[in-house]
């Protein structure tokens, strides 16, 4: 997303991250193309003695946070994300400037939002081709919680393009009610993990079945519920992952039954690529081959249909063919435990809605 930060509306872009809380925005010096605080007049540090501070602190320190020993000293914050990275900085308040969907062309600006100022020029947040992060989760400091009151609830909505295969879009995002029609919206309950801490302010959905060619796969139940004991399993809408991840039991009976299925057009399978295990040839610029019926069903009936553009990823290309790999992933596999989380790439074409005053999320097909 886009978004302006301090009294000059230093214009970023920045991820929008559903399994994370806080806004954090890459601070640097004058000469980089980052966000430089010593040139907005209205950024502020937040005290560490300041009731702001300590609940930054309970939220997102991993356990390296310093001490407030000062009452004049800035609060300090340290993220660990899902991938390994880390980032640290000082947490501030600033303006911050979105854009409307009104007919006006000016951005509406919106005081004193709290948000990470990262330290190191050549952060996590550089690697990932962006200068900033913004939190959307159920927490209090992510931007939606941030802004509820001044938008009247913690709603919102987006629709990504899916990139590899619409280079040219954009996709949308809404703060508040999107002001669409909503006819289409299929709504399924966001679950609680009250266990574990770390996890409650995710967007849990209740996935219950996969199936291939209109057949259900026999994957066990336990594959996707939440263990309320433990806090562990279950599945998790995330935009910050982009490729779909799912448990060994569920990734397993999906790849057998793609593969086994007589409806595929790719022919020419090549094996493991580029860290995926399915991978096809398919021959450039002709129309796409036909794949299998893949249908993710969730509670309440709602069902999101995977076409090819959800369901694979070019990843070379050479003469006249494109390797393409299937885009679904095995979760224990990728490291990200026995969990299954659903990408921004499987999300791409639907508008989605996050209706937390509700506690649902909707799905509509769109072409974003």
């Amino acid at each position: 997303m886009q978004l302006g930060i301090g009294s000059l509306q230093k214009n970023l872009s920045a991820i929008i991250d559903t399994g994370s809380e806080a806004v954090l925005v890459q601070c640097g010096s004058r000469s980089r193309p980052v966000f430089d605080p010593a040139a907005s007049q209205s950024y502020r540090q937040v005290p560490c003695i300041s009731q702001l501070c300590l609940a930054v602190q309970q939220q997102t320190s991993n356990g390296s946070s310093q001490p407030c020993v000062n009452s004049s000293a800035a609060c300090t914050y340290s993220l660990s994300y899902g991938d390994s990275r880390n980032s640290t900085g000082d947490f501030s308040q600033d303006v911050i400037f979105l854009n409307s969907t009104n007919s006006s062309s000016q951005a509406v600006q919106f005081r004193d939002v709290a948000f990470g100022c990262a330290h190191s020029p050549q952060g996590f947040l550089v690697d990932l081709g962006s200068l900033g992060i913004v939190g959307f989760n159920r927490g209090n400091l992510s931007l939606p919680s941030q802004l509820k009151d001044r938008l009247g609830g913690s709603k919102f909505s987006y629709c990504f393009p899916s990139q590899p295969w619409q280079p040219r879009a954009t996709g949308v995002i809404f703060l508040g009610d999107s002001g669409l029609s909503k006819s289409k919206v299929s709504y399924t309950p966001l679950l609680d993990n009250p266990v574990t801490p770390a996890r409650s302010q995710l967007y849990y959905v209740g996935l219950t079945s996969i199936s291939v060619d209109g057949k259900t796969l026999a994957i066990p139940e336990s594959a996707f519920k939440l263990d309320p004991s433990t806090g562990d399993g279950g599945t998790v809408l995330d935009s910050g992952t982009t490729f779909t991840r799912v448990v060994d039991d569920a990734y397993t009976a999906f790849r057998n039954a793609f593969a086994a299925s007589n409806r595929s057009g790719l022919r020419k399978k090549v094996g493991a690529a580029a860290g995926f295990d399915d991978c096809y040839n398919i021959s450039a610029g002709s129309s796409l081959p036909g794949v299998p019926e893949v249908r993710l069903s969730l509670q309440n009936n709602v069902r999101l249909e995977l076409r090819f553009e959800h369901l694979f990823v070019p990843v070379s290309a050479a003469g006249n063919e494109v390797t393409v790999c299937l885009a679904i992933l095995s979760s224990q596999k990728s490291g990200f435990g026995k969990i299954n989380v659903l990408g921004n790439y499987q999300q791409s074409n639907y508008l989605v809605e996050y209706d937390n005053e509700r506690s649902r999320v909707g799905f509509e097909r769109a072409d974003c």
